[in-house]
């Protein structure tokens, strides 16, 4: 065992490498970015992933009024939040954050938003210019973006996105594996969130809203209306709990087997008297 003595004669042999650091400076040009690092999310990794121009991705300013939005935005109006709010916010402290858009060619309008409509709707509020950065893309590259936008997101349903893949997959832009394979979502919850455009039109018309339905739910309407008219009836019964969110795909499958067990029992009531 080494005594005290060979411990520091082996410590005064190791030398430190001394790290110099580069000042920061506010003179310093400012680098051309994607979005501030701070929002470093899924967007920008398949922005990069996803487009093979070499065009600079600096954030400019441009009004509003020059963009009109993507025909395959996914948000539902009533899922836009207070835009009353944040256009205040912009006029006390400015966008923090900046939207995504594609030059077009078309007389009235010169972009097309692909991500982030509660900023161009809250600009438009305000009167002011939007932060934004342009970049070529086709509609493939466009859908993986927004998805890969609002897989992130907390504040956008299961219907949204469901329903926005379902039309983007309908129209052939994407592909189910470019969810899966592109934008890592599990098979399973793909198909889960498919699920809402498979809902037969009876159950939809009588719900009415979907935003507070899970797509575990949605599977398991589904998968009980394949069953036949009665469990269609059964479901519909409970539209109400259904459109306030307040059934889970558990007990939504009990409710119906009992109100199917009710229905029975009378029929067997008065088939006996």
């Amino acid at each position: 065992m080494p005594n005290v003595s060979d411990i520091l004669s082996n410590q005064k042999k190791k030398k430190f490498k001394k790290v110099s650091y580069r000042p920061w400076s506010e003179t310093e040009p400012k680098a051309k970015l994607s979005p501030p690092a701070a929002i470093q999310t899924r967007t920008e990794k398949v922005l990069k992933n996803t487009t093979n121009n070499n065009s600079d991705e600096i954030i400019r300013t441009i009004s509003p009024e020059n963009i009109r939005n993507w025909e395959f935005a996914d948000r539902p109006e009533s899922e836009l939040g207070d835009i009353d709010a944040l256009a205040k916010e912009f006029l006390d402290i400015g966008q923090q954050l900046p939207c995504i858009v594609r030059p077009i060619k078309e007389s009235e309008f010169q972009y097309e938003l692909i991500v982030g409509e509660r900023r161009w709707k809250a600009a438009e509020k305000a009167s002011i210019d939007l932060k934004v950065i342009i970049k070529k893309m086709s509609d493939e590259e466009a859908a993986l973006i927004q998805a890969a936008e609002n897989s992130s997101r907390q504040d956008l349903s299961d219907y949204a996105r469901g329903m926005s893949y379902a039309k983007l997959i309908g129209r052939k832009i994407l592909k189910q594996r470019d969810l899966t394979e592109k934008l890592s979502i599990s098979k399973q919850e793909v198909s889960r969130l498919l699920s809402f455009s498979k809902i037969p039109t009876t159950i939809f018309e009588n719900v009415a809203d979907f935003t507070k339905v899970s797509s575990r739910t949605a599977t398991e309407i589904c998968r009980l209306a394949n069953k036949g008219h009665n469990y269609i009836e059964a479901i519909i019964d409970q539209a109400e709990n259904i459109r306030n969110g307040t059934l889970g795909h558990n007990k939504l499958n009990r409710l119906v087997e009992k109100h199917l067990n009710s229905k029975k029992n009378w029929k067997r009531y008065f088939l006996t008297m």
